[in-house]
């Protein structure tokens, strides 16, 4: 398990992504708050956008 409190709770999440974030606090040593802080973000569900605009795109 790694030391790096972020690269810990990416572990346990990564691991067992049914883990309750006191779950995984609980096993890190660390309080719920500071395992919130490192949650993982949900994976975007479609690409970000701008006025309507794919970001990436060039503007005209």
């Amino acid at each position: 398990m790694p030391s790096n409190t972020a690269a810990a709770v990416a572990y346990w999440h990564h691991r067992d992504p049914d883990l309750h974030p006191a779950q995984i606090a609980e096993r890190i040593g660390r309080s719920e708050r500071t395992v919130r802080r490192h949650w993982p973000p949900p994976p975007p569900s479609s690409p970000p956008h701008i006025n309507g605009h794919l970001a990436d795109s060039p503007r005209q």
